[in-house]
């Protein structure tokens, strides 16, 4: 997918989603009856038909699989990736730590209720991330209007976010409603 971000093909981005998400949806009810290692291969599953459904995108789309090593290349990369895995860790902290320390202080019913509201904060959240993620090639390919860019990006990003976050504010009573009348109450405060 990030080539095809970096390509900028977000047509084909969409439809090489359709498929693994259909999957990841119906992952779940087919291998879960299997129990713990259902769970387990539900995920696997949709992960490894994303994989070939993009392998495919990406060779349609004009990309050769060529496997070759370049250290100078490699070198660049590992650190790159490992500054970026030691961010995202930290930036993802406060999601893997938060639910345990929910779970811990206040027990499993306020747990849930915790899950669902961030679950759909998480849409809300993809927003600025769909953002930045369409900023990064045009930045590649546009380094002199960099400034100009994140300006225009950082203005898109409050354009579409307050009103979305006003209307999920005021939304979240009927939206948690969804889930049943104790999500509604129990995750308003959340």
């Amino acid at each position: 997918e990030t080539v095809l971000v970096a390509d900028r093909s977000s047509r084909n981005i969409a439809s090489g989603n359709i498929v693994p998400n259909l999957v990841k949806l119906a992952a779940p009810a087919v291998f879960f009856p299997i129990g713990a290692l259902g769970a387990y291969l539900a995920r696997v599953v949709s992960d490894v038909v994303a994989f070939v459904v993009f392998g495919v995108v990406l060779a349609r789309h004009g990309h050769r699989f060529r496997p070759m090593l370049n250290r100078a290349a490699i070198r660049d990369m590992r650190q790159f990736s490992v500054g970026m895995y030691i961010a995202s860790l930290f930036g993802s902290l406060p999601l893997m730590v938060v639910p345990i320390i929910i779970l811990s202080r206040f027990g499993s019913k306020q747990s849930a209720y915790w899950a669902i509201a961030i679950t759909i904060a998480s849409l809300l959240y993809q927003l600025p991330g769909t953002v930045a993620q369409a900023l990064l090639p045009e930045i590649a390919s546009r380094p002199s209007d960099r400034k100009y860019l994140l300006r225009r990006s950082a203005a898109l990003i409050a354009a579409m976010v307050i009103p979305v976050l006003g209307a999920a504010y005021v939304a979240a009573p009927f939206a948690l409603a969804l889930f049943g009348h104790t999500y509604a109450v129990g995750g308003l405060a959340t």
